[in-house]
């Protein structure tokens, strides 16, 4: 089993690669998207919790 890498700066196209990898039928796997659904799921309901009002009038 070949096993490939892909590393870069932000907007270097790495998303980009990702799906033509996919549509060549290669499995893949995002940290990216693994981020972004911790911090939509998890992250942000607590931020939510602990700081409910983000911008309190002084």
């Amino acid at each position: 089993m070949f096993k490939l890498g892909l590393t870069g700066s932000i907007a270097t196209g790495k998303s980009t690669a990702l799906k033509m990898f996919n549509s060549l039928g290669y499995l893949s796997f995002s940290a990216d998207e693994v981020v972004h659904q911790l911090y939509e799921n998890e992250a942000v309901p607590l931020m939510r919790e602990f700081f409910p009002n983000p911008y309190p009038t002084i």
